[in-house]
């Protein structure tokens, strides 16, 4: 009667081992992940061509756009109408709250935050962004564009109690919590999901002291490039008018954000009262 028992047993624990390896060494499948868009402005831009690229080498991809108001003129979506989504963030009666905040309808587990006027290239950079990303346990992996290699990786340290941020030189040079200049960024939406307001104007700068203030750090990918788009804010007028705008989106944010008192890399202070 044992000798039957035990011959009916083996093969239970041996199905029982299998089914451990297979969970074990099964092959993880690739990476979810979706695109936004949120680093644009109404009065110039290369939307549709941005939309285009990402759409083209990655057509299977969401990808959301996001507004602070309905984008005038329209924009084209003929190349991605069903995997585009428009995001509106201005109130209104008809709206509930999962549609001003996007990250709610984002079942990806990575997002690619993508600026305006980006040539996305088909195949390998982006992919080998999230092998990276997913082998190390950060949160935050950045891409540099062409029109942006010398940009600065600056160490941020928000003060809340005191009301100030100093920024500051990093120890590494490809480690650090803000970044100027042009860049793809690359984030976990469980990282995003911890932020008050991951889309606060000015953008990306917004995301990047609240970033600072949860201690969150961005590491730069060593190796690529992406490629910009058509030149923007090429007349003087425009690019005026850029800045006019993020200064007076800046002011706002730290009004919000209560900071009153920013010292740059460079020791100048300057003061938001």
């Amino acid at each position: 009667m044992r000798f039957k028992f035990r011959r009916l047993l083996t093969p239970v624990i041996v199905l029982l081992n299998l089914s451990l390896f297979y969970v074990v060494w099964k092959p993880s499948g690739p990476a979810d992940y979706s695109f936004i868009i949120r680093e644009f402005e109404q009065f110039e831009h290369d939307l549709e061509a941005t939309i285009s690229s990402i759409a083209v080498s990655h057509p299977s991809r969401k990808i959301f756009i996001i507004s602070d108001d309905i984008i005038y003129p329209p924009i084209s979506l003929k190349n991605c109408s069903s995997n585009c989504v428009l995001v509106n963030r201005a109130p209104a009666f008809h709206k509930d709250f999962a549609s001003q905040y996007p990250l709610q309808a984002i079942d990806s587990e990575f997002i690619f935050l993508v600026p305006d006027s980006t040539e996305l290239p088909e195949h390998g950079i982006l992919e080998e962004m999230l092998e990276y990303l997913e082998r190390r346990s950060i949160d935050f992996l950045a891409l540099r564009y062409k029109s942006t290699e010398g940009s600065d990786c600056l160490h941020a340290n928000v003060n809340i109690r005191e009301w100030f941020l100093q920024l500051s030189y990093p120890k590494q040079k490809n480690v650090c919590n803000i970044l100027h200049g042009k860049h793809l960024l690359l984030a976990r939406k469980t990282a995003l999901m911890k932020l008050s307001d991951p889309f606060m104007q000015p953008f990306p700068e917004a995301l990047y002291v609240q970033m600072s203030a949860l201690n969150f750090t961005i590491v730069m990918h060593p190796k690529h490039h992406v490629m910009d788009g058509k030149p923007l804010f090429t007349s003087q007028h425009n690019q005026w008018k850029k800045n006019q705008l993020d200064l007076k989106r800046r002011i706002e944010f730290f009004k919000t954000m209560g900071i009153k008192k920013v010292i740059n890399e460079k020791e100048f202070i300057l003061w938001y009262l």
